[in-house]
């Protein structure tokens, strides 16, 4: 409660980044008076592992640093994030997670490759996709093709 409620929410940031002049926009959940910002995630749990995982599979790094890249621009402070996850069900647990440089630092370094190679896409008006060419269909799974399980088992008879 206390980080919400003298906090703006839902603050939208827009600044330019100064390594590629990309114009750059963020809508924080809460912005508390230019010392912390925080993130409010609704989970099934508020078990730390298994938010974690989520964190990593879902790339909520990635935004915690870009929020905080964005901050920093602005106020010329880092400031520290968090996570403030709550239960969707009943009974509704809350729990505050700060986001430590471990996970920072990998979204900072993601943040910059993606600005990185969005500024080199405007400059040159070339946008790659995955592939530059056709590429061939990988090998169908077992149940598309039923032959290739006889060659994955070998029967030993005794």
């Amino acid at each position: 409660r206390m980080l919400i409620e003298s906090a703006q929410c839902e603050h939208t940031i827009q600044w330019t980044d100064p390594e590629t002049g990309v114009a750059c926009k963020g809508r924080l959940d809460v912005l508390g008076q230019g010392t912390y910002i925080a993130d409010l995630k609704g989970d099934k749990s508020t078990d730390a592992f298994a938010f974690a995982r989520r964190v990593g599979s879902l790339t909520y790094y990635g935004q915690a640093a870009w929020y905080q890249i964005g901050c920093e621009v602005l106020y010329g402070d880092v400031l520290p994030a968090y996570n403030i996850v709550y239960e969707v069900d009943e009974p509704h647990d809350v729990a505050v997670f700060r986001v430590d440089n471990d996970w920072i630092q990998p979204g900072r370094d993601l943040a910059r490759r993606l600005l990185r190679e969005y500024a080199e896409c405007v400059n040159s008006g070339r946008w790659p996709g995955r592939y530059d060419s056709v590429q061939p269909l990988p090998s169908p799974p077992s149940y598309i093709n039923p032959s290739v399980d006889d060659y994955a088992v070998e029967v030993i008879e005794d």
